[in-house]
């Protein structure tokens, strides 16, 4: 990178957006600078570098609108594109079950896991379990560089702003938050219910499951075609 022909000033930002070194909200919080950690753009997830730089809708819209075509340099490309997405959902019925799908940036599915909960959870409970689940899932399979994502904003900013632990899920939250209050390769991300889909029809598959069924490097037929068809958009 240091021999490329441009700027030293860009080369610097490539640097410190590798090394995650950028003033985000995120990064100022963790060096015990007062803020709240959001988003000042769009208000929903937490201000982290990868966020910054890409995954805000926000931000992409202004840069598209003001004529850039999001085209990087291809090592920041490579840093940027290289976190997976874990998907997760929760879903309700006479148990609580909960589907996890992750996948890479081109959307190839690498693991898969639908199981049971322990316990008969209200509905938005059953979606901070989700997650929970997804976070354990992914540390046991040694996963470690990864967003997830739910359709959620109230778990999402609860996640990113650190909940109450007096709610009656807050138990859950503390576990959560304790798992990631010092990584700065997990983030969390709200999307649609339709971007959400997989892990939705994993979950469904738990139903009189006692514990949990696994996939990985398999993509489960019951997703399959939602796959398929994800991946032609």
């Amino acid at each position: 990178m240091w021999k490329m022909g441009i700027p030293l000033k860009i080369k610097l930002f490539i640097w410190k957006a590798c090394n995650d070194w950028i003033p985000t909200k995120g990064n100022l919080g963790r060096r015990g600078i007062p803020c709240d950690g959001i988003c000042p753009i769009c208000s929903k997830s937490l201000e982290h570098t990868l966020h910054a730089l890409w995954d805000c809708y926000n931000l992409r819209y202004a840069r598209v609108c003001g004529g850039c075509q999001g085209t990087l340099c291809g090592g920041v490309e490579i840093i940027l594109m290289s976190y997976a997405e874990l998907n997760v959902r929760g879903r309700r019925g006479r148990t609580r079950r909960a589907g996890e799908g992750l996948r890479n940036d081109r959307g190839r599915v690498l693991a898969c896991c639908a199981q049971s909960c322990e316990a008969n959870y209200e509905v938005e409970c059953a979606k901070v379990m989700a997650v929970y689940k997804g976070l354990m899932y992914c540390r046991e399979i040694g996963v470690e560089k990864y967003i997830v994502e739910t359709d959620s904003d109230s778990v999402i900013n609860q996640i990113v702003t650190g909940g109450s632990s007096e709610s009656r899920y807050g138990g859950i939250l503390d576990s959560i938050q304790g798992m990631v209050s010092n990584s700065r390769t997990v983030s969390f991300r709200c999307v649609s219910a339709k971007a959400n889909r997989v892990a939705w029809v994993l979950a469904g598959e738990a139903v009189g499951l006692i514990d949990r069924v696994l996939w990985k490097e398999v993509t489960p037929m019951c997703i399959k075609a939602l796959v398929e068809d994800e991946q032609r958009i």
